[in-house]
């Protein structure tokens, strides 16, 4: 009896041990591809071997970004005469690499920063880069601006805009419109020139849009989307000086047909975001400043409408706080803002459609710029993170530093994704 006893003590003890020291070990080795937000740090993205750790059954993404720093500062004490380079990088996340992405240089843009800054905006599954080259000033005091269009391999194209001309495309890149602003001497308001043409440059549509038609007092139209299925191109009212405008139409590439929102303007929704794919917009409202150079106050709301029914409605109110930075999630689900006038607002919530916030619903700190399937990309006090909503996983691409006058100065700016199946 005394033996069996004895053999049975000897037996938990040894199984003890052994789940003791799997514990152990696990605390000093942690997984490493898993980086929690609670103690703020981020996998720094240099690796270049992939694994296979990481959500699955995501869609291939790249995720753009640039970074510009001074590689001469020239002679003078101003910005004058300074040399630039800026570089266009892409992370490329999709299953198998999505615990350990690797980061890689698209190309770099030298030029002068007399010239003005390099400006990067996907188009299509290219980036269109403005001022990609320049030519120094001719005797008329003229610089020459030429743009291109950068495949993310680095090849391009370059081409010569006019300056009076603005491009977008449609997020396969099969169809683009470009327009211009030019004032009439019969008309005290700006009219837009809009041309929508295919991949190949035939001409599919062209309108004028004058804003007195559709009682627009302030600023001017501007187009800012082609949906997704390259039917419609989606316009705004804008303006450039101090001052709070609202109204979104709907221009139909085959028909011609324009359609307004009434909703909009009626609910006085001041800022929105589309979602190309969706066509859902979500929008908040708020009480404009009765004094320049105050920020508005509550009560605020959050609403969404549906471009293409043009249904809409309010799904959250708050007396006090105001809402700010709306985006509605790719499945047409959740939402996310932040709040203003408030400590609040330095941080990012996602809240289900119909659910009242809640403190769980804080998912990460800073500002929300982008979001793409579970990725949501965030400028967090100048650093600009991936951080995926499933796996609480963070990626630092890169972060801005310093002032122009040090010698380590750099800026990074986000500049989109593109996504292929």
């Amino acid at each position: 009896m005394k033996t069996r006893l004895l053999f049975g003590v000897v037996l938990v003890v040894l199984i003890v041990t052994v789940i003791f020291g799997i514990w152990f070990k696990t605390l000093r080795n942690p997984v490493r591809t898993i980086v929690n937000e609670t103690n703020q740090s981020t996998q720094n993205n240099t690796n270049t071997t992939p694994n296979n750790n990481g959500p699955k059954n995501i869609p291939s993404i790249s995720f753009l970004y640039q970074t510009t720093r001074i590689i001469d500062d020239g002679k003078e004490e101003w910005r004058n005469d300074d040399t630039d380079e800026t570089t266009l990088y892409r992370i490329f996340i999709n299953d198998k690499n999505a615990g350990d992405a690797p980061t890689q240089k698209i190309t770099s843009i030298i030029s002068k920063a007399t010239t003005g800054s390099v400006i990067s905006e996907v188009f299509g599954e290219k980036l269109l880069v403005h001022r990609y080259k320049t030519n120094p000033a001719s005797e008329q005091g003229v610089i020459s601006e030429y743009d291109a269009l950068v495949k993310l391999n680095g090849s391009f194209q370059i081409f010569q805009t006019p300056g009076w001309q603005s491009m977008i495309a449609s997020k396969n890149g099969e169809i683009f419109a470009t327009w211009q602003t030019t004032s009439e001497p019969k008309n005290r308001y700006l009219i837009t020139k809009l041309s929508v043409k295919n991949i190949q440059g035939d001409i599919l549509t062209e309108k004028i849009f004058d804003p007195s038609v559709f009682g627009i007092t302030m600023g001017e139209i501007e187009p800012f989307l082609i949906n997704n299925a390259g039917d419609a191109v989606y316009l705004r009212n804008v303006f450039g000086g101090e001052g709070y405008t609202t109204g979104v139409w709907r221009f139909d590439i085959k028909t011609g047909e324009v359609k307004s929102y009434p909703y909009l303007t009626d609910n006085k929704i001041w800022q929105f975001r589309v979602d190309p794919g969706l066509e859902k917009l979500v929008g908040v409202t708020f009480s404009v400043p009765t004094e320049m150079g105050t920020p508005p106050t509550g009560p605020s709301s959050i609403h969404i409408l549906d471009l293409k029914t043009e249904e809409g409605q309010k799904i959250l109110e708050d007396q006090t706080l105001v809402f700010q930075n709306p985006f509605i999630d790719p499945d047409g689900k959740s939402i996310s803002f932040s709040y203003s006038s408030d400590v609040r607002d330095s941080v990012v919530w996602i809240v289900p459609i119909g659910e009242a916030p809640e403190n769980q619903d804080i998912k990460i700190s800073g500002r929300l710029l982008d979001w793409v399937s579970s990725w949501l990309v965030v400028n967090r006090n100048q650093e600009i993170i991936l951080y995926n909503t499933q796996t609480k996983q963070l990626i630092s691409l890169a972060e801005s530093k310093g002032f122009v006058t040090d010698p380590d100065y750099i800026t990074v700016e986000y500049i989109g994704n593109i996504e292929t199946k």
